[in-house]
Protein backbone atom coordinates (compact mmCIF):
# COMPACT_ATOMS: atom_id res chain seq x y z
CA UNK A 1 0.00 0.00 0.00
CA UNK A 2 1.27 3.62 -0.69
CA UNK A 3 0.90 6.13 1.56
CA UNK A 4 0.66 9.92 0.86
CA UNK A 5 2.08 12.32 2.71
CA UNK A 6 2.49 16.07 2.55
CA UNK A 7 5.94 17.27 2.31
CA UNK A 8 7.20 20.58 2.87
CA UNK A 9 8.77 21.77 -0.22
CA UNK A 10 12.75 23.99 -0.12
CA UNK A 11 12.77 24.71 -4.09
CA UNK A 12 10.60 26.93 -5.75
CA UNK A 13 8.64 27.15 -2.62
CA UNK A 14 11.27 28.93 -0.59
CA UNK A 15 13.91 31.70 -1.70
CA UNK A 16 17.28 30.43 -2.81
CA UNK A 17 20.09 29.48 -4.89
CA UNK A 18 20.30 26.08 -6.23
CA UNK A 19 23.78 24.72 -8.10
CA UNK A 20 22.74 21.99 -10.82
CA UNK A 21 24.65 19.13 -12.40
CA UNK A 22 23.79 16.85 -14.75
CA UNK A 23 24.10 16.34 -18.43
CA UNK A 24 21.85 17.41 -21.62
CA UNK A 25 20.33 15.24 -24.10
CA UNK A 26 19.94 17.10 -27.79
CA UNK A 27 17.81 15.15 -30.05
CA UNK A 28 20.87 13.20 -31.89
CA UNK A 29 20.82 11.73 -28.18
CA UNK A 30 24.50 13.03 -27.77
CA UNK A 31 25.03 13.20 -23.80
CA UNK A 32 26.66 16.52 -23.35
CA UNK A 33 27.40 17.54 -19.91
CA UNK A 34 26.11 20.57 -18.13
CA UNK A 35 25.87 22.49 -14.89
CA UNK A 36 24.13 25.24 -13.68
CA UNK A 37 22.60 28.04 -11.17
CA UNK A 38 18.93 28.51 -10.04
CA UNK A 39 18.12 31.91 -7.72
CA UNK A 40 14.06 32.01 -6.97
CA UNK A 41 13.05 35.39 -4.84
CA UNK A 42 9.47 35.97 -3.89
CA UNK A 43 8.57 38.97 -4.38
CA UNK A 44 4.75 40.66 -3.34
CA UNK A 45 3.06 39.14 -6.52
CA UNK A 46 5.25 37.17 -8.16
CA UNK A 47 8.22 34.52 -7.88
CA UNK A 48 10.86 34.80 -10.02
CA UNK A 49 12.92 31.83 -10.64
CA UNK A 50 16.05 32.34 -13.05
CA UNK A 51 17.96 30.09 -14.29
CA UNK A 52 21.49 30.18 -15.86
CA UNK A 53 22.47 26.68 -17.95
CA UNK A 54 26.28 26.05 -19.21
CA UNK A 55 26.06 23.20 -21.69
CA UNK A 56 29.93 22.19 -21.37
CA UNK A 57 30.93 21.47 -25.29
CA UNK A 58 34.44 19.66 -25.99
CA UNK A 59 35.65 23.18 -27.94
CA UNK A 60 33.42 25.90 -26.27
CA UNK A 61 30.41 26.57 -23.63
CA UNK A 62 27.30 27.43 -24.46
CA UNK A 63 25.35 29.63 -21.43
CA UNK A 64 21.71 29.83 -21.45
CA UNK A 65 19.47 31.93 -19.33
CA UNK A 66 16.03 31.32 -18.34
CA UNK A 67 13.25 33.09 -16.23
CA UNK A 68 10.24 32.54 -15.39
CA UNK A 69 7.42 34.30 -13.44
CA UNK A 70 5.60 31.74 -11.00
CA UNK A 71 2.16 33.25 -9.39
CA UNK A 72 2.22 32.31 -5.91
CA UNK A 73 0.91 29.16 -4.60
CA UNK A 74 -2.73 30.10 -2.80
CA UNK A 75 -2.74 28.39 0.09
CA UNK A 76 -4.14 24.85 1.15
CA UNK A 77 -3.10 24.36 -3.15
CA UNK A 78 -1.28 22.43 -4.63
CA UNK A 79 -1.49 23.70 -8.35
CA UNK A 80 0.04 26.98 -9.61
CA UNK A 81 0.75 28.72 -13.03
CA UNK A 82 4.16 30.22 -14.56
CA UNK A 83 4.85 31.81 -17.65
CA UNK A 84 8.50 32.47 -19.18
CA UNK A 85 9.87 34.61 -22.18
CA UNK A 86 13.15 32.77 -23.80
CA UNK A 87 14.96 34.38 -26.46
CA UNK A 88 15.07 31.15 -28.16
CA UNK A 89 11.77 29.47 -27.75
CA UNK A 90 9.59 32.27 -26.98
CA UNK A 91 6.98 32.78 -24.61
CA UNK A 92 6.29 29.37 -22.66
CA UNK A 93 3.11 28.93 -20.56
CA UNK A 94 2.98 26.30 -17.61
CA UNK A 95 1.63 25.11 -14.51
CA UNK A 96 3.68 23.76 -11.34
CA UNK A 97 1.43 21.14 -9.27
CA UNK A 98 3.03 19.71 -6.07
CA UNK A 99 2.50 15.93 -5.74
CA UNK A 100 4.10 14.06 -2.45
CA UNK A 101 7.64 14.17 -2.71
CA UNK A 102 8.21 15.84 -6.24
CA UNK A 103 7.42 19.15 -7.86
CA UNK A 104 5.63 18.60 -11.45
CA UNK A 105 6.18 20.94 -14.68
CA UNK A 106 4.42 21.25 -17.81
CA UNK A 107 4.51 23.76 -20.32
CA UNK A 108 3.86 24.82 -24.33
CA UNK A 109 4.24 27.65 -26.38
CA UNK A 110 1.33 30.05 -27.56
CA UNK A 111 1.34 28.04 -30.84
CA UNK A 112 1.18 24.81 -29.33
CA UNK A 113 4.42 23.41 -30.96
CA UNK A 114 6.68 23.23 -28.12
CA UNK A 115 5.76 21.53 -25.20
CA UNK A 116 7.56 20.49 -22.35
CA UNK A 117 7.66 18.43 -19.12
CA UNK A 118 9.88 18.06 -16.12
CA UNK A 119 9.60 16.85 -12.32
CA UNK A 120 11.56 18.05 -9.35
CA UNK A 121 11.84 14.92 -6.80
CA UNK A 122 12.93 15.80 -3.22
CA UNK A 123 15.62 14.10 -1.75
CA UNK A 124 15.95 16.02 1.61
CA UNK A 125 15.62 19.35 2.26
CA UNK A 126 18.86 20.69 0.07
CA UNK A 127 18.93 18.17 -2.78
CA UNK A 128 16.17 17.17 -5.72
CA UNK A 129 16.77 15.18 -8.47
CA UNK A 130 15.34 16.97 -12.20
CA UNK A 131 14.74 15.25 -14.98
CA UNK A 132 12.58 16.63 -17.82
CA UNK A 133 12.26 16.64 -22.24
CA UNK A 134 11.21 19.58 -24.37
CA UNK A 135 9.18 18.41 -27.53
CA UNK A 136 8.32 20.50 -30.42
CA UNK A 137 5.91 19.09 -33.02
CA UNK A 138 6.11 15.96 -31.12
CA UNK A 139 9.66 15.37 -31.52
CA UNK A 140 12.15 15.25 -28.99
CA UNK A 141 14.25 18.25 -28.99
CA UNK A 142 16.39 17.47 -25.80
CA UNK A 143 15.99 16.11 -22.33
CA UNK A 144 18.28 16.20 -19.15
CA UNK A 145 19.08 15.01 -15.95
CA UNK A 146 20.51 17.58 -12.68
CA UNK A 147 21.04 16.83 -9.23
CA UNK A 148 20.05 20.35 -7.58
CA UNK A 149 21.69 21.09 -4.14
CA UNK A 150 20.84 23.92 -2.18
CA UNK A 151 24.02 26.88 -1.50
CA UNK A 152 23.16 27.60 2.09
CA UNK A 153 23.88 31.56 2.28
Amino acid sequence: MLFFKKMKHTFILQEGRWIGKGCYIDDDDQVIPFEGEITTTHLNKEWVHETIMKLLLQDRTIEVHNRQEIVPFKENKSITTWKSDDPDLGTLSGRYAIVDDSILSVCFSKNGKLQGSEYFMKINDTTYKNRGTLTKGGKKLSSWVIDLTRIEE
